[in-house]
This record gives structure tokens, sequence and C-alpha cells, in this order.
């Protein structure tokens, strides 16, 4: 009994560190991954309410799920693409932050955009030729489509074609990370200014002059290059990349100390109030659209520096779950597709009140995405997030993403 006792237990240590991220130790935030973990479920289940939707109610009907606690709000699930955005921009900043602010060894932007082409192109590239190959063997896609699959694999489907990737819906948000990949180095030149509360009030005020200028300018109608292209661009999400950068500087330039209890619980009410605030207000008017950033913001630094947010974040489980939360994104949706097919009849009880089967979909579902999920992390993710994997096979290496 003992020995079974061990192995269970050696199992259990094994399969998150086999999970890892590969990422640079030294400045490791698991709280980041933790919030990744949030933004990731929320797409999870936003798609699979879909799912049920369509094989239940012939249609994607979101007041269907009215009344039922959680699920009615992951009505609005795919508020976790903004709120990945803030990550990107945080993580992308915080070595432009100890640079400017620390005084830290300045990296080529050679090796900058190396390792962003690197560490997530292949995993990218490979999904969306397997995706394109199984739509034209199943007659969903005639191989003339090609093109797409070609301005998808370069990142520009949005605006080439003035909408989403046909080959992968979830593609455009992608391609406006990379858009904001290519100009980070030049937004994090406001680091450079020496006075720290005018360097933040300007990013402050970036944030919500974007909101303000987007509620003004940016086109609403659906007509080509009149309204989804430039809604699927990362000027309509500027404001989220800034508070990123915010966050960044006011993580980096934070002074070495122990917070006391009552602070760090301050801080957890206020993460309370701006979660709470967030995706409540996610389907608001414009002047809430505005302000949505820096709920986030303001959710974000909670969650990063309050006593129970911070414990629940750098829980290993869920910073593990987050921390591939890549993969995730680029593989769930075929999965859940699968699962509405083959899982959800089977395990769906008439009798039951639609709250309930909604519950119950919802664990099976994720039990199901996230072991495969987990695989194809470990075979498809993981070997490229090795700094220079192409010419080293040894070690681990630890600068991540």
């Amino acid at each position: 009994m003992e020995g079974n006792r061990s192995l269970l237990i050696r199992m259990l240590r094994y399969v998150p560190d086999r999970l890892a991220r590969v990422t640079d130790s030294t400045r490791f935030i698991p709280e980041i991954d933790g919030l990744r973990f949030v933004a990731i479920m929320s797409v999870v289940w936003y798609h699979l309410l879909g799912v049920i939707s369509v094989r239940k109610l012939g249609s994607w009907e979101p007041a269907a799920f009215d009344g039922i606690p959680v699920f009615s709000t992951l009505t609005s699930g795919h508020f976790g693409v903004p709120l990945f955005f803030v990550i990107s921009g945080f993580i992308l900043a915080v070595p432009f932050a100890y640079q400017h602010l620390k005084e830290a060894p300045a990296k080529p932007l050679k090796q900058y955009y190396l390792r962003r082409l690197s560490r997530l192109g292949p995993p990218y590239v490979v999904w969306l030729c397997i995706l394109f190959a199984a739509q034209v063997l199943r007659g969903q896609a005639p191989l003339s489509d090609w093109p797409h699959l070609a301005a998808s694999l370069g990142y520009v489907h949005n605006m080439v074609y003035g909408v989403g990737s046909t080959i992968m819906s979830g593609a455009w948000s992608l391609e406006v990370e990379v858009q904001f990949y290519c100009i980070a180095p030049l937004l994090c030149k406001v680091y450079l200014m020496k006075g720290r509360v005018v360097r933040r009030a300007v990013q402050f005020a970036a944030i919500l002059a974007a909101g303000w200028a987007i509620e003004e300018w940016m086109p609403q109608t659906e007509e080509r290059w009149n309204g989804n292209a430039w809604q699927m661009s990362v000027l309509n999400y500027f404001g989220y990349f800034m508070a990123g950068l915010l966050l960044a500087d006011l993580h980096v330039s934070r002074e070495k100390r122990e917070d006391g209890l009552a602070v760090r619980l301050g801080w957890d009410a206020a993460a309370v109030a701006a979660w709470a605030w967030a995706w409540t207000h996610v389907k608001g008017g414009s002047g809430y659209q505005i302000l949505l950033p820096v709920a986030v913001l303001v959710a974000y630094l909670g969650s990063m520096r309050g006593l129970v947010f911070s414990t629940i974040f750098r829980n290993k489980l869920i910073y593990t779950i987050g921390g591939t939360c890549y993969t995730i994104y680029l593989w769930h949706q075929p999965v859940l597709m699968a699962w509405g097919r083959y899982g959800l009849p089977r395990f769906w009880r008439e009798e039951w009140s639609l709250g309930a089967n909604v519950a119950l979909q919802a664990v099976l579902a994720t039990l199901l995405v996230l072991p495969v999920c987990a695989v194809l992390f470990v075979f498809l993710e993981k070997p490229f997030m090795k700094p220079r994997w192409w010419v080293r096979s040894g070690g681990e290496g630890r600068e991540g993403r």
C-alpha cells in the first residue's frame, strides 16, 4: 500500500513538471500564468456554450443561459481574448522595462523578433496545415483555398481579406498579437521618460485615449475594410496592450518590500471589485468599453499583490494549466466540436434542468480538453520554447516567452 501511494505521489508530481513551461527562472511570475488560466478557460467555456447552444437550440442563443450562475457571465467569455492582450503587453514589456528602468543589459531587437517567431510560429504552422488538410479531405474547403492558408500562415489574413481566417476562426487574435509584437519595442520607449508620475500618466492617458478614439472613429459596419478589418487589428485593442505596459512599469519599478496584511487584503478587495465590474460591463455602452482596460489593470494588480488572489494564482495546478494556454487556444475548438458530436448526446439528461446539464457538460468537456491539449503541448509546443531549438538539443534552457 505504501509503495502504491509513493508511486501515485511521484506521478502527480511528474505531470505538472512535464507540463511546466520553459521560462526565465529569475523572472517567472506564477500569477501571470494563473491569469492566463482565467483567460483561456473563459474562452473554452464560451465556445462550449456555443456548442451546446447550436446542438440543443439550433443556433447561438446566449439569452438561453441567463440565470445560470457563472455560465450566464461566460456568454461574454470572448472577453478572455482582451485579457490575453493585457498579459501579452505585460510579458513583452517587462524586459524593456528592466532595460530602461533598472539598467539591465539590452537584448538586440533581432533576438527579440527571432524569439517571437521561433517560439510561437511552429505550433501555429503545424496546426494550420493539419486543419487545412482535414478541411480539404472532408470536402469542407477546396484546395484552391490555399491563398487563405498562405495569408493565415503569414499572419495577414485579417488585412488581406478583411475578415478572420477561414482556416481557423481564432487566428484573428493571433494576427493582432503579431501586430503588437512588431510595435512593442517602439511603444516601450515610453520607459525612457525619467519622471515616474509623468511616465505613468502618459501611459494611463494612452489607455483612455485609445478607447475614446475607437468609440469616436472606429468604423462599426460589417463591410470589408470598413468594419471587420479595423476591428480585428491592434488599433481596436490598443488600450489593452497599453494596460499591459503600465502593469509592467508598476511591477518592475516597485520597491522590494513586503506589504502588510491590511495592504494585501486591500488589494484583494480591489481585485474583487475590478473583476466583478469588468465581467458585468463587457456588454455595456461605449463609456464602459473605454474603462474596461483600466478595470483589467486593477484586477491584475490586485491578483498579483493581494493575499488571497495571489495564493490562488500561485497554485501549481492553476498556473501550469495557464502555461499551456497557447496550445489550448489552438486546439480546443475541434476537441469541443468532437465532444458536441459524440459526447454531449450521451451525457445530456432531458429530465435535468439546463443549468445542471451545462454544469455537467463543462466538467466532462474540460476533462477531455485539458488532457488532450496537455499531450499536444508536450510534443508540439514545449520543444519550441527552448532558445535556439534548431541548433541545440541538450538541456532545457530557462528562457521563455
